[in-house]
């Protein structure tokens, strides 16, 4: 089929749309640049595709397959809309269900997928044992194949409107250093110190109508300590190696004399070095003389543009917007009047409303940042003239052209600007940055909010943007085993200010505070689970306390593996068994004997202690044991 007897459809459709020829039709996904041959799919037999041309078998048409299109379209724009996906991210779901559908048909079995529920679960379970051989194989990573299997079940979930689907089905898992790590916090408060500097610089500079040269506060550590941005669009190291640059004093800004310009030039003729030198001073006095009276000199216009580059990295780190929405954001006239009234979703926030791809997005941006937003509203105004644009976010490049933020505006445009006036490019992608934005909020809220604000579901805030920065990781790790070492004590002395509990005792109820890092149970004074990760809780190194928690230990052990409930003894009661092994492992350390006499009288003699006794004793009753 020619690409012109192909039907495109932006992503997301509208909701109800008649699909007249479903064997036509292709999606283009916002943000990304090919399309989505949906209608191939309708052909068992298809082989490569290269550029969008595919190779079919017209004779393998399965008119079963026509409603599945259709279907396929309404899901991934319900899924787009409904968890504010990007352009890429619902072309990664689709390009995963290419896979799926690719091997499905490989052998000419799948014209029952998508149509049956059983038989697309059972090869489902199929595909997951492939992908387990292509890892086994090295043939596939095993994140790839996990986020593979993952994509697929959650986009049949939402195909068949059931929660329910593959349950059964063995989850692949991904390897130990998945997921995207926040940077760490120095390095993130560097970046955004410069990101500052830049945009506020150029902003002031550009709508005060300053004079050049142009000076950054440096924000690397050094007091005092300035960056110049010279015109002519050189960079700080061709200016040290030019004649042009001789005119300038790199450290201060300042317009070099005739005789200090004189000393650069190390040429035999004292005649012709002269004569350089007055000709390099006068040439960077008419050219600054040019930018400083012409308020749409294209140095200008190059200072403005990296102003609102910078501005992009400080509205990502402000919002923790993805790439590609960032990209297609729309503007619109009563954006100004809309930050100002944004509606208030927290103290000290405001939810904006914006548009991108026809679907409202909702940043979220603090009272702080509001004076920003509307200075960039300027420079961007400033920019256009008295043109218009669509995009919110613009640039100019190197020909004095207004355009679009596009995929390499943070990459490429603002890595080299940044390394033309001096200043390292951390390579702080924007992945992180939003990972950043995800690792604040999940400390600071809860993650169904921290998933709504940041446009993705609770799994992948958690999976992919929850692993926090190496930093916090060993700060939290020191201040846990502070913790663990304050829990043990090693005498009774105090005993009197302390309430026992079936675990050990308290020095505090009834004020319940959890410890410095993320606790799989909330703690609460009824609750044993909850105790354990409660910083008032403590355990006396005595055989009282010792027997109490070897019985907790012994009695939740024996209680699930009798029970079945995997999916909770790999969870919370994974972590609660962990916890009581720690503090035993502390409580080795100060007797390891008695520790070790009192594990053998209960677990082999069942001899507990009368709490846990009688607690076995209610659970045998009612048959649970």
């Amino acid at each position: 089929m020619s690409p012109d007897d192909i039907t495109v459809l932006e992503m997301p459709i509208s909701e109800g749309i008649a699909v007249a020829r479903p064997e036509r039709l292709a999606l283009r996904f916002f943000g990304a640049e090919t399309l989505g041959h949906v209608w191939t799919f309708a052909y068992l037999i298809r082989k490569g595709h290269k550029a969008g041309n595919w190779l079919i078998d017209e004779s393998s048409f399965c008119a079963n397959r026509l409603p599945v299109i259709t279907r396929f379209a309404e899901t991934l724009s319900r899924i787009m809309r409904t968890r504010s996906w990007s352009g890429r991210s619902a072309e990664g779901q689709f390009a995963n269900i290419r896979f799926y559908m690719n091997w499905v048909d490989k052998d000419g079995r799948g014209s029952e997928i998508w149509i049956d529920r059983d038989a697309t679960e059972a090869s489902l379970r199929e595909y997951t044992q492939e992908l387990t051989l292509q890892v086994s194989t090295s043939k596939l990573k095993p994140k790839s194949a996990a986020l593979r299997q993952q994509s697929l079940l959650d986009f049949a979930r939402e195909y068949y409107e059931d929660d329910s689907f593959g349950k059964r089905i063995v989850r692949l898992t991904q390897s130990s250093g998945d997921g995207t790590r926040a940077p760490d916090e120095g390095v993130l408060q560097a970046f955004a110190g410069w990101m500052d500097e830049i945009f506020s610089t150029a902003a002031n500079t550009i709508l005060g109508h300053s004079a050049f040269p142009v000076a950054f506060n440096d924000r690397s550590g050094k007091i005092g300590h300035k960056i110049w941005l010279f015109p002519n669009g050189r960079s700080r190291k061709a200016l040290e190696n030019s004649r042009y640059g001789a005119a300038w004093c790199i450290e201060t800004g300042r317009l070099r004399t005739t005789d200090e310009i004189h000393e650069t030039f190390k040429l035999s003729s004292e005649k012709h070095a002269r004569g350089h030198a007055w000709r390099a001073r006068s040439e960077a006095t008419r050219v600054i003389g040019e930018i400083n009276s012409n308020k749409y000199h294209p140095e200008r216009l190059n200072l403005a543009a990296f102003g609102c580059l910078a501005f992009g990295a400080l509205f990502a780190l402000e919002t923790g917007l993805n790439q590609a929405v960032i990209e297609g954001l729309e503007y619109s006239d009563d954006l100004s009047e809309r930050i100002r009234r944004g509606k208030a979703v927290r103290a000290k926030f405001r939810g904006i409303k914006l548009r991108a791809a026809g679907k409202e997005v909702v940043a979220s941006i603090s009272l702080q940042f509001i004076p920003y937003f509307l200075r960039y509203l300027e420079l961007r105004a400033y920019i256009l003239r008295e043109e218009t644009h669509s995009k919110l976010f613009l640039t100019v490049d190197k020909s004095g052209v207004v355009t679009p933020f596009h995929t390499t505006w943070y990459r490429k445009q603002l890595k080299l600007r940044l390394e033309r006036v001096g200043i390292e490019f951390t390579g702080l992608g924007l992945r992180k940055i939003r990972a950043a934005k995800q690792d604040y909020l999940i400390r600071n809220t809860t993650p169904d909010v921290a998933a709504k604000l940041m446009g993705h579901s609770i799994t992948t805030a958690i999976r992919v943007y929850s692993n926090g920065s190496r930093a916090t990781h060993v700060l939290e790790l020191g201040k846990y085993l502070v913790s663990l070492e304050n829990t043990v004590l090693k005498s009774r002395k105090d005993e009197a200010e302390h309430v026992q509990s079936s675990v050990g005792a308290c020095v505090e109820f009834n004020r319940p505070a959890s410890l410095h890092i993320n606790v799989p149970v909330v703690p609460k004074c009824e609750s044993t689970e909850g105790c354990l990760f409660c910083d008032k809780y403590r355990i006396h190194a005595d055989e009282v306390d010792i027997r109490k928690l070897l019985s907790c230990r012994y009695c939740l052990r024996l209680t699930f593996s009798t029970k079945g409930d995997v999916d909770f003894s790999d969870g919370v009661l994974g972590k609660v068994l962990t916890r009581i092994d720690e503090l035993l492992g502390e409580l080795r350390k100060v007797d390891g004997d008695l520790v070790a006499r009192i594990e053998r009288e209960v677990e082999e003699e069942e001899n507990l202690d009368a709490f846990w006794t009688t607690k076995m004793e209610q659970l045998t009753a009612l048959g649970v044991l």
